[in-house]
């Protein structure tokens, strides 16, 4: 089975901290034109269960943020993705090396990132790297 991870921010949606308030909640935004739409038809394609979410977030509240929005989204029903696909990691750090480990560890073979750095640092099990 083809296994596919996807990242959140700059993806699916604006990043974190674009949908950052002042008071330092997020907001909801909705998805980008068709993400959802695509994701379905991937999930048609391969078998939802093949298809994972991938993310980092900089603290317990932006990994919150993350799942909110998700939610929000009626991400899992509209999907069909399970949600133990999904992965929201904390890292306050920033290192780029985490989503290429969790990319390993979930036998991933495709990632869609918007950041190159973090493309850079996948291994090589992970075969076909797309930069968005």
């Amino acid at each position: 089975m083809r296994k596919i991870g996807f990242d959140i921010g700059d993806v699916m949606c604006p990043d974190l901290p674009k949908r950052r308030n002042d008071d330092g909640s997020y907001r909801i935004v909705p998805p980008f034109k068709d993400c959802l739409t695509v994701l379905k038809s991937l999930g048609g394609n391969y078998g939802p269960e093949s298809l994972f979410v991938v993310s980092r977030a900089f603290d317990p509240v932006s990994v919150k943020a993350n799942w909110d929005i998700l939610r929000s989204w009626n991400f899992f029903e509209r999907t069909e993705i399970p949600e133990t696909n999904v992965h929201i990691y904390e890292d306050a750090v920033g290192d780029p090396g985490m989503k290429g480990r969790i990319a390993a560890e979930l036998g991933l073979r495709d990632f869609v990132d918007d950041k190159r750095r973090v493309l850079d640092t996948m291994p090589p099990t992970v075969e076909r790297l797309y930069l968005f």
